[in-house]
């Protein structure tokens, strides 16, 4: 087998166990490793350190690029209204959200971005003078109740994924499988 034969094999794996939430810990199960010995006798399993690190940035890395890359293609977005936004609103809430997404205008300070993920109200707080329209918006997301089921789907997600005491991950690393497994589901 082949180094580039070897890596692209990790790699599936690495996929595989991301997306369907088995505890890294099958590597150090005997028959695990008898199987992948018998089945493909010239594949080396990747290590448990190599799982929760190399193979889970690059594929994070991986699954980034395409959704970028895919993000990039779209030439339109559409916008639908709760009946928050009016229709001759809609001008300012599409510059709001041109403005947020390029880090233009009110959101240019870079200050701002250091603490949008610790304190979300507070933040918007801080802008909904300028960006009365879009902070509504942020605000209404920002309070829907974690027991709803669209938003129960995601936290569902992340106890699927976070066994902690089984992988044994930093939250930075449990955000990276959540967004490969929910990025996975939509490619």
């Amino acid at each position: 087998m082949t180094a580039a034969d070897q890596k692209e094999l990790e790699s599936l794996f690495a996929r595989a166990i991301y997306f369907t939430g088995i505890p890294f810990n099958i590597l150090k199960n005997e028959d695990i490793k008898v199987f992948f010995a018998k089945a493909c006798p010239l594949f080396k399993l990747p290590t448990r350190q190599s799982l929760s690190t190399t193979l889970l940035d690059q594929e994070c890395k991986d699954i980034r690029t395409v959704t970028n890359h895919l993000l990039n293609k779209t030439q339109y977005f559409c916008l639908t209204t709760d009946g928050l936004v009016r229709e001759e609103n809609a001008s300012q809430v599409l510059n709001e959200l041109v403005e947020y997404v390029s880090q233009t205008g009110g959101f240019a300070k870079r200050y701002l971005w250091g603490n949008i993920k610790e304190k979300p109200i507070n933040w918007w707080n801080l802008l909904k003078a300028q960006y009365l329209i879009l902070s509504q918006v942020a605000f209404k997301i920002l309070l829907i109740p974690v027991t709803l089921a669209a938003n129960k789907q995601n936290w569902s997600a992340f106890s699927f994924i976070y066994t902690k005491l089984c992988n044994q991950l930093h939250n930075e690393r449990v955000e990276k499988i959540v967004f490969i497994y929910w990025n996975l589901k939509i490619l």
